[in-house]
């Protein structure tokens, strides 16, 4: 993981502070399991895995935020999906504000392992109170209770944030499952395009909540996702064994590999 900033990601605030992820009151009000029940999370990042099992997504903290913004349009953004989380079938929040949730909960995750990821104008964006629409938030429901969450990236320019390609961030919060993915220039939208491609062959598909939509899809007439489909989704953009297209994600981190090389000579 890379140092923590000294300054908020969002409003450039200081001091920062130890935050959650995903607000910890949740586990009681989505009945969710006690601190010893929880699964081990993982990434799956440029070929290489990594693995922790101390931290549930209701128990990770990152220290990247100040108090101020995680007490407030943090924790507005929170209490607003809170009736989804329940109920995957209310469609009362408003679309924009679940995006704005969703891709705050994948930039937080994705400071556990790559900062650099983190662009600057999205976090000022999501501060501003925008929506961005570079970010593709999908939502389902898991046949059976879930707690699962992970990142994954196929993607270049490290070293300046991300310039092209995807990063995805997934989760599930019981039988919520929610997945968020930031595309950047022609290689990000053809891989998302593959992915909405395998989204619509599937029989257990996500919905899209779209950007600029007015009211969040409802999931009532969607087929409960069966638990072992989650990690073809949730390791979608990887070479892991469990990614569909994974032998395509392999064949272009090699061309971009070449690609590099080359323009390093």
């Amino acid at each position: 993981m890379a140092d923590a900033p000294r300054r908020c990601i969002f409003c450039g605030g200081s001091p920062v502070t130890r935050e959650h992820i995903l607000r910890s009151a949740w586990r009681e009000t989505l009945h969710l399991p006690r601190l010893g029940e929880w699964r081990q999370f993982a990434q799956h990042r440029q070929g290489k895995n990594s693995v922790r099992d101390d931290a549930g997504a209701l128990q990770t903290v990152v220290k990247c935020v100040c108090a101020r913004c995680n007490n407030t349009w943090m924790n507005d953004l929170d209490s607003a999906v809170e009736p989804w989380l329940l109920d995957q079938n209310d469609t009362s929040v408003e679309p924009a504000a679940f995006r704005r949730w969703a891709i705050k909960v994948a930039i937080l995750r994705s400071t556990l392992d790559e900062t650099a990821l983190v662009t600057g104008p999205d976090c000022a964006a999501l501060y501003e109170g925008n929506d961005l629409p570079e970010w593709h938030v999908f939502v389902g429901k898991a046949q059976s209770p879930e707690h699962r969450h992970n990142y994954c990236a196929t993607a270049l320019g490290f070293g300046s944030g991300l310039t092209a390609g995807v990063v995805q961030v997934s989760l599930t919060l019981g039988l919520p499952i929610i997945v968020a993915i930031r595309v950047a220039a022609e290689p990000g939208e053809l891989l998302l395009r593959m992915f909405m491609d395998s989204n619509m062959r599937l029989s257990y598909p996500l919905s899209e909540v779209k950007y600029g939509s007015t009211e969040l899809p409802s999931v009532l007439l969607n087929p409960y996702i069966p638990n072992e489909y989650l990690l073809a989704w949730f390791w979608y953009f990887s070479d892991n064994k469990h990614s569909p297209v994974r032998r395509h994600i392999q064949a272009t981190r090699e061309a971009w590999s070449r690609a590099l090389k080359k323009l390093a000579q």
